[in-house]
C-alpha cells in the first residue's frame, strides 16, 4: 500500500531535480520513506525524505578505479608485496610472495616464515615499525634447495587522516644476485690486497737483501778508508760527508722496509709488532702511550693481523700528525671469535661527519681505515667532537685467513 505514495514522492522528486537550475548534471537520488499519511485507516500518502547522492557514487567510482589501479599494481609488481595486521598476521599478499610464501591470508609470521631466524628478524621489524611508526628496513638470508637466498625487507606504516595506524605494509626483495655479486668483488679485493702484501714484503726483502747489503757492505769500505789516515791527520771532509750520507741511506732503507713489511710482524706478530711501532713514536714525540693486548696468539699469520697493524700505523700518524694528543691509549683483545682495537688519545678531536665530506691525506686515510675493515667483514668506527679527542674501533672476525 505504500508503493503509490513512495513513488509518487520519488517521481516528484526526480521532478523537481528536472526544474531546479542548480541541481543540473545530478544523476542519481535516495529517497527515504519518513512517515505515513492514513485517513479513516487508509495509508493515502507518504513523507519521504530525499537526497542528492550523486557526488557519494562519483566517488565510490573514483575508489573503484583507484582499487583496481591498486590490484593491478599489486599483482604486478615483481617485488613480493604484502599486508600485516598489528597482531602481526598476513592480509593480502601479491603473487609474488605466493610464489616463495605459499599461502599467507590470516596466518602469523611464523607459520609462514619457516625458518626461525628470519622470522624473528621480520617479527623485530614489524615491532619497530609499529613502536616508531616509521619505514624500517633489514635483511635476512635462509636455505632453500641446498641455495642461500638473501633478501631485503621493507616495513611501512598504514596512517589514517587522523593518524591511526591501521596495519603494514611490507616489501621483500630478493638481492641474492647483487649479494652474489659483491662476494665476487669483495674477495677479489680480499686477494689483491692478500697479492699486495705478498708484493710488499717481496720489495722491502729484496731491498734488504741487496740494497741494505751493499749500503753496508760501502760503509765498512768508507769506514777502513777514513781509519786508514789514523795518525796522518784527518780524513778529507768529503770523504766523512760521504760516510754520514752513507749512514743515512742505510737508516732510510731501513725505513722504507719497515713501512713496506715490518719484519717483526711476520716474526713475533701483531702485539710486538705494535709495541715496536708505538716505541718509535713515543721515542719522537715524547708522549705518554700504554699498550696492552689479549689472546692474540691464535690470529698470528692471519690477514687479520696485517689489517690491525695497518690500521694502527694510519691511525698513529694521524694522531701524532694533527691531533696534538699528550696521551694515546691502545688495546687489542680477541674475545669471541671476533678481535677489536681500540686506540684513544686525548687530542684536539674534530668533527667526524666534516671530515668525512673533506678532501685531504688525514681524511683520505681514514676513509682507507674503514675500507680495509669492512672488506674483511669487519666494523668501523670513529667517534670525535672538537676539543674531546678521538675513539676508532675496529673489530674484525677471527676466521678471516688469506695467509
Amino acid at each position: 500500500e505504500t508503493e503509490p505514495a513512495l513513488g509518487w514522492a520519488y517521481a516528484s522528486f526526480l521532478q523537481s531535480l528536472a526544474d531546479d537550475p542548480s541541481m543540473d548534471g545530478a544523476e542519481l537520488a535516495q529517497a527515504i520513506v519518513d512517515s505515513y499519511i492514513e485517513q479513516d485507516g487508509r495509508i493515502i500518502g507518504a513523507v519521504c525524505q530525499c537526497r542528492d547522492i550523486t557526488e557519494r557514487k562519483r566517488m565510490e567510482e573514483k575508489l573503484r578505479i583507484s582499487e583496481a589501479r591498486y590490484r593491478t599494481l599489486f599483482s604486478a609488481i615483481r617485488y613480493e608485496v604484502y599486508s600485516l595486521d598489528l597482531n602481526g598476521r598476513y592480509g593480502e599478499a601479491n603473487a609474488a610472495f605466493h610464489e616463495v610464501w605459499g599461502s599467507c591470508f590470516g596466518r602469523t609470521i611464523e607459520e609462514v616464515i619457516k625458518d626461525p631466524g628470519p622470522a624473528q628478524r621480520l617479527k623485530d621489524l614489524a615491532a619497530q615499525v609499529v613502536k616508531t611508526r616509521t619505514t624500517a628496513q633489514t635483511s635476512f638470508s635462509f636455505v632453500r634447495d641446498r641455495n642461500t637466498l638473501s633478501y631485503i625487507a621493507t616495513l611501512s606504516p598504514v596512517l589514517t587522516e587522523d593518524d591511526q595506524l591501521i596495519g603494514l605494509v611490507g616489501v621483500n626483495i630478493d638481492v641474492t644476485e647483487q649479494v652474489a655479486m659483491y662476494d665476487d668483488l669483495r674477495n677479489m679485493s680480499l686477494r689483491m690486497a692478500e697479492i699486495q702484501e705478498k708484493e710488499r714484503r717481496r720489495i722491502a726483502r729484496d731491498i734488504h737483501d741487496s740494497l741494505g747489503q751493499h749500503l753496508t757492505a760501502l760503509q765498512y769500505e768508507l769506514a777502513a778508508v777514513v781509519n786508514s789516515f789514523a795518525g796522518q791527520g784527518d780524513p778529507p771532509a768529503a770523504l766523512i760527508n760521504a760516510e754520514t750520507t752513507i749512514k743515512e741511506l742505510i737508516t732510510l732503507a731501513q725505513n722504507i722496509c719497515y713501512d713496506l713489511r715490518p719484519s717483526i710482524l711476520d716474526d713475533f706478530g701483531l702485539e710486538v709488532a705494535i709495541q715496536d711501532q708505538l716505541r718509535k713514536y713515543q721515542d719522537k714525540w715524547n708522549l705518554d702511550v700504554s699498550f696492552s693486548a689479549n689472546g692474540l696468539d691464535p690470529i698470528k699469520g692471519s690477514s687479520v693481523e696485517t689489517v690491525l697493524f695497518r690500521v694502527t700505523q694510519e691511525a698513529l700518524t694521524n694522531i701524532f700528525k694533527h691531533a696534538k694528543a699528550r696521551r694515546v691509549r691502545i688495546h687489542v683483545e680477541n674475545q669471541a671469535g671476533q678481535v677489536s682495537l681500540t686506540i684513544e688519545d686525548d687530542g684536539c678531536g674534530f668533527n667526524t661527519a666534516a671530515a668525512k665530506a673533506t678532501s685531504g691525506s688525514a681524511h683520505h686515510g681514514l676513509r682507507n681505515m674503514e675500507e680495509r675493515v669492512r672488506l674483511h667483514g669487519g666494523r668501523f668506527s670513529l667517534m670525535s667532537e672538537p676539543g674531546q679527542g678521538a675513539r676508532l674501533t675496529a673489530v674484525l672476525p677471527v676466521e678471516t685467513n688469506l695467509s
